[in-house]
């Protein structure tokens, strides 16, 4: 098992039921830097987490006795090229129990998957929408966003309190019946024809 497990393309370890590192293959000793004799040091890969998210795996290790599959997702610092710092990347960490025939556990088997191109769009995604929403907030004039496939309003500046007389709130509650709410009846059909 060890021999397949070495050559596989995704960071991946054996661990004992405490939790400690028996065997870390090719791939995960690549990115960590670590030999395979350091890599199964009490520590080492630990060490190879960001300091931020160190905390978020000495939880998860916590939950080593239960025989449940376990995920968390962290940084790690990986190697850079030569001359280059190592770089904190985004991993989802996968830890799985072997169970013996009796239900305990023999074994966890644990994988790391680089996210970090998620990770960055999800956090980029974040930034736009926040400075959308500045924009927004600075506005005196009525912005809000409807989105027809589902057919709820995703968006209202606070301009609708004192324009409209709704909060922003209560307009996405609204939904499709926004416009025929907020529009004069004698100005409706000539609105739903444009």
């Amino acid at each position: 098992m060890v021999g397949a497990l070495d050559a596989l393309p995704i960071a991946t370890a054996i661990a004992s039921p405490s939790g400690g590192i028996t065997f870390a293959n090719a791939r995960l000793r690549e990115i960590t830097g670590l030999s395979r004799r350091r890599s199964t040091r009490t520590g080492a890969l630990l060490a190879a987490v960001h300091e931020d998210d160190r905390p978020r795996i000495a939880q998860a290790l916590l939950h080593f006795h239960r025989p449940q599959p376990l995920e968390v997702e962290f940084r790690v610092w990986c190697r850079g090229a030569e001359g280059e710092e190592a770089e904190a990347r985004w991993q989802l960490g996968r830890a799985t129990p072997g169970l013996d025939a009796q239900g305990g556990i023999e074994y966890w088997l644990c994988t790391a998957v680089d996210i970090h191109e998620l990770k960055s769009a999800q956090e980029e995604v974040v930034k736009r929408r926040h400075f959308v929403e500045l924009l927004g907030a600075a506005s005196p004039d009525l912005l809000y966003v409807y989105d027809v496939e589902t057919q709820r309003n995703v968006y209202c500046n606070p301009a609708s309190l004192p324009i409209l007389g709704y909060t922003p709130e209560e307009i996405q509650e609204m939904g499709s019946s926004l416009l025929p709410t907020i529009v004069h009846p004698e100005d409706w059909p000539e609105r739903r024809d444009r």
